[in-house]
């Protein structure tokens, strides 16, 4: 654009060659300024200054014509930038005033994440030693299956020895929730599931250290079942968000995963590749681009000593760990 000082050295000019066109050229022409004398030449003069100087003023007014309207382009050029990068600002403005109501609800869904873990209370143990002491029940639960020799005589896998204990560490091995349990392995492992009742059965003989409940495996369906769906639900509400990128997303539920001990990763993981965690990623209507697991690292933090001799890279092979080697503890 035309600066102040270059529209006025564009007039000064202007003025100059009018000047020169009016009065000079005249002179320079003839030797005689018409503009002084008047007699009978200066009719002759005219008509021969007019025929040379007209084409010039002519000129003289294309070239202001074209100076006035390339000013309005320039003009209009800046107003046009300006509006475009308003309505940037204002598209920026907006994206962090949703990124802000987003991190608002995120926070929300963390501390209530925290409260339900603080809330828990389980035989004389309360917050994360609830989950220590879930964690170790499951361990028990899965070592009177091994012992079983259910899993090996029928060729099943470890999958199926952590789905079957966790299964019966979830639901417990009351009389009140054996239909749910036998419905479940049914479905899963057809008539093999009468054995696996034999099993619990079993489980219902050991003692409980406290002595108003009825069994020592009570199960923790009310205390696990609404700490992990409030878990996927806040992992969802990051994942499935239009606003943020994929960097934010991770920023947000790494955040996320570093609220979670050892314990829980290690149970989140179990219940991952039981049939109760599959929608997280191993199911089979799961599309690729909502494997959570994997996708944000969710067990990365967990040493491979605390896993039962169970390897996550065998279910999650592209998932990165911390401490990608086994401690025995």
């Amino acid at each position: 654009m035309f600066t102040k000082r270059q529209l006025i050295i564009a007039v000064c000019v202007t003025i100059l060659i009018a000047l020169f066109a009016f009065f000079l050229f005249p002179y320079l022409i003839t030797q005689k300024s018409w503009a002084w004398t008047f007699n009978d030449d200066t009719g002759v003069i005219g008509d021969t200054i007019g025929g040379i100087v007209g084409p010039i003023v002519g000129f003289i007014g294309a070239v202001l014509t074209f100076l006035a309207f390339f000013i309005q382009y320039q003009a209009n050029k800046i107003q046009i930038n300006a509006l475009k990068e308003q309505k940037e600002s204002s598209k920026q403005s907006d994206r962090q005033n949703k990124i802000l109501q987003i991190e608002n609800n995120f926070f929300e869904l963390l501390k209530i994440h925290r409260e339900n873990v603080k809330e828990m209370d389980y035989r004389r143990n309360e917050g994360r030693n609830v989950i220590v002491k879930i964690l170790n029940e499951f361990y028990e639960v899965l070592e009177d299956v091994q012992k079983a020799n259910i899993i090996r005589e029928n060729k099943l896998d470890e999958q199926d020895l952590a789905n079957v204990s966790y299964l019966i560490m979830f639901f417990g091995v009351d009389e009140s929730v054996q239909d749910t349990l036998e419905n479940r392995f049914f479905q899963h492992y057809g008539n093999l599931s009468d054995k696996i009742l034999e099993i619990i059965k079993e489980l219902r003989k050991k003692q409980s250290p406290i002595s108003q409940d009825k069994y020592y495996y009570n199960g923790h369906q009310s205390r696990l079942g609404h700490y992990f769906r409030h878990f996927f639900r806040t992992v969802n509400f990051i994942h499935e968000d239009e606003i943020l990128n994929q960097a934010e997303k991770e920023k947000y539920i790494k955040l996320l995963r570093t609220q979670l001990s050892t314990h829980e990763q290690v149970l989140f993981f179990f219940n991952s590749i039981s049939d109760l965690g599959l929608p997280w990623e191993l199911g089979t209507n799961v599309l690729p681009e909502n494997k959570l697991i994997t996708k944000y690292h969710l067990i990365r933090n967990v040493p491979l000593g605390f896993m039962y001799g169970f390897n996550p890279k065998r279910y999650y092979p592209k998932i990165e760990l911390e401490n990608d080697f086994e401690i025995r503890l």
